[in-house]
């Protein structure tokens, strides 16, 4: 079952990031499904994209690599 207006779920580190456009609409359902299935978060935070978060979403490496690939 997944919750409308998640778009992307990733795992890292021990802890589960979520992308999506409106936390407001996301985050009730969220806690609503984490109070159903018993688990309780540790840690919320919201992260608005950057300019360089879209770069990497779209191209997959930072501009610094990309310098670092052109003079190599």
């Amino acid at each position: 079952m997944g919750l409308p207006g998640v778009e992307a779920v990733r795992s890292a580190q021990g802890a589960l990031r979520l992308t999506v456009r409106d936390v407001a609409r996301v985050l009730p359902p969220l806690l609503a499904l984490c109070a159903a299935r018993g688990a309780t978060p540790k840690r919320l935070a919201t992260h608005h994209a950057s300019l360089e978060d879209v770069f990497m979403a779209l191209a997959g490496r930072t501009l610094r690599t990309l310098a670092d690939d052109e003079a190599a």
